[in-house]
C-alpha cells in the first residue's frame, strides 16, 4: 500500500491511499497533463506498512521503480514532465495547465470502471453543482466569475465528448431510431454550443450574463434528462455491461483531448470534429491560463 501526498500552490497536503499504487499514479500523472492538478505539484512517495501506523526508522523512502516508470509513461505524452528526485518526492510543473476541475477522489479504481451512463450522469450532476454555486455566490463578481468558467470548461468538454463517442454509438447500436435520438442531441448541443460562446464574451454577475446563462441550465436539464431517460437505458442493453464500461473509459478519455470552450462553427460529427477540435485544444489550453477557476478552498467549501 502507498500513500500520496499531493500538494498544491497553497502548500496543503492532499492524501491519496492507494492498494493498486501502478494503475493509480498512471492516471494521477495523467491528471495533472489534463489540468486537474495546480501548476506547482509535489508528489511524494511514501511506501509504509499500514496507513494508521507509524513509518518504521528503517523503512526506505525510494519511490518503487513501477511507480515512477507508469509516471514517466504518463508524462511522455506532453513536456510537462520536468524533474525526477530520487528521494521522496516526484515533482511536476506542468507549466500550461490550472487546477480547473474537481479533487482528486480516493475511488480510483471504481470511477475507471463505471459504466458509460454513471460517467455521463456524474458530469450532469457537476454541472448542476456549478450552476448552484454560480447562483450563491450572487453579489461576488470574482466568485461568480470563477464558477462560471469551470461551469463552461465542463460543459464544453463533455458535450464534445459525447459527440465523438456516445452519440456514433447510438447510430450504430439502435438503427433509424438512434440515427434521430442522435441528430436531436446534436441540435440541442448546437443551441448550448452558441449560447457559451456568447457568454465568454459578457460580464458575469450582470442581469444579461444570469437571464442567457439561466436559459443555457434549463435547456441542459432538459437535454440531460432525456438523455437519462431515454437514450441511455436504450443505449446500455445494447452495449453490454464490459462494452458499457469500455465506452466509459473511452469517453473520459476523450474529453481529455477535446476543447475546453465552446466553438458553435465546428463540424459535430467524427472524424472531422475530432480533427477540428484536437487543432483547437492548444489554443484552449493558453485561454484557459488566463481565466479564474475555483481554488481549493471554494470546492471544499461548496
Amino acid at each position: 500500500m502507498d500513500i500520496l501526498n499531493f500538494a498544491g500552490s497553497d502548500g496543503q497536503l492532499i492524501p491519496f491511499t492507494m492498494r493498486r499504487p501502478r494503475g493509480a499514479c498512471f492516471q494521477l500523472a495523467q491528471r495533472l497533463l489534463i489540468g486537474r492538478a495546480s501548476r506547482s505539484v509535489r508528489c511524494d512517495v511514501i511506501p509504509v506498512v499500514a496507513s494508521n501506523r507509524p513509518r518504521p526508522k528503517n523503512l526506505s523512502l525510494k519511490p518503487r521503480p513501477s511507480i515512477v516508470k507508469a509516471m514517466l509513461r504518463a508524462a511522455s505524452v506532453s513536456n510537462a514532465f520536468r524533474t525526477i528526485r530520487t528521494i521522496t518526492t516526484i515533482k511536476f510543473t506542468p507549466s500550461s495547465f490550472r487546477n480547473t476541475s474537481r479533487p482528486i477522489r480516493n475511488s480510483t479504481y471504481a470511477r475507471t470502471m463505471a459504466t458509460l451512463t454513471a460517467k455521463i450522469k456524474e458530469d450532469h450532476q457537476e454541472m448542476y453543482e456549478y450552476y448552484d454555486n454560480y447562483v450563491k455566490a450572487s453579489g461576488d463578481r470574482d466568485t461568480q466569475t470563477r464558477w462560471a468558467n469551470q461551469l463552461f470548461w465542463e460543459v464544453a468538454r463533455h458535450a464534445v465528448g459525447e459527440e465523438i463517442v456516445v452519440y456514433p454509438l447510438m447510430e450504430q447500436h439502435l438503427g433509424q431510431k438512434g440515427i434521430e435520438l442522435a441528430d436531436q442531441d446534436r441540435k440541442e448541443h448546437q443551441y448550448v454550443k452558441e449560447k457559451l460562446h456568447a457568454l465568454e464574451g459578457m460580464a458575469a454577475g450582470t442581469p444579461e450574463f444570469d437571464s442567457t446563462l439561466k436559459a443555457v441550465m434549463d435547456h441542459l436539464h432538459k437535454h440531460n434528462d432525456s438523455e437519462e431517460r431515454e437514450d441511455l437505458p436504450r443505449l446500455e442493453p445494447a452495449l453490454g455491461t464490459e462494452g458499457s464500461k469500455a465506452a466509459g473509459q473511452s469517453f473520459s478519455r476523450t474529453k481529455m483531448f477535446v476543447p475546453t470552450h465552446a466553438h458553435p462553427s465546428f463540424p459535430n460529427k467524427p472524424p472531422y470534429e475530432t480533427l477540428a477540435g484536437f487543432m483547437a485544444l492548444p489554443a484552449d489550453r493558453l485561454k484557459d491560463l488566463f481565466l479564474k477557476f475555483p481554488t481549493e478552498e471554494m470546492k471544499h467549501q461548496s
